[in-house]
């Protein structure tokens, strides 16, 4: 069972999303035009490096256009624009309980593997389906795919630095190329 937990769909619901410089629409048709993708705003030229996919750690492909961020419920980061700009999302919960949180994978081409540092995350529903609870370090989810999981949160004396902020991580499957496809 899952016991005893908060239920606020309205504060703990995660809904993840590609952040891409152009629209999806003029992705999708890039792709499937057999034009491919150019890793440029201009009309590529001969001399312009076609993109070539990326690939997980099972020689899989996984991005068949270049990633530039993700973001959760319309917020996120990216490298290039400054930090002290950017908002993160925030979901607010008190220590020593357990909340239920749902996750919406609402990107478009990218999985990710999705993590909250420090704690566990005990799966016991997929696609609107009850399954066996099973607890696990990270979530991989697809476009379109639902999860919800259990989050029981640290009791105030396990926090030992004093830090009650816990980033919730979004990492594409990529091995190819640095890790620095990351959401927060």
């Amino acid at each position: 069972g899952v016991g005893d937990f908060e239920d606020q769909p309205e504060s703990h619901t995660l809904s993840l999303m590609d952040w891409q410089l152009k629209p999806s629409i003029e992705l999708f048709s890039e792709l499937v035009s057999g034009i491919r993708f150019y890793d440029t705003n201009q009309v590529p030229t001969r001399s312009d490096i076609r993109y070539v996919s990326t690939t997980s750690q099972d020689g899989g492909s996984v991005g068949p256009v270049s990633f530039w961020s993700g973001i959760i419920n319309g917020n996120g980061r990216h490298e290039s624009v400054n930090y002290t700009q950017s908002r993160l999302s925030i979901f607010t919960v008190s220590p020593g309980k357990q909340y239920r949180f749902r996750l919406v994978g609402a990107q478009f081409m990218y999985a990710y593997r999705v993590s909250i540092a420090g704690h566990k995350l005990k799966v016991f529903a997929m696609d609107g389906t009850l399954v066996k609870p099973k607890e696990v370090d990270f979530i991989i989810f697809h476009a379109g795919e639902r999860y919800d999981f259990l989050l029981e949160t640290k009791t105030a004396d396990k926090i030992s630095d004093g830090n009650s902020s816990f980033p919730i991580w979004g990492r594409t499957l990529e091995t190819s190329i640095p890790d620095v496809h990351i959401v927060e």
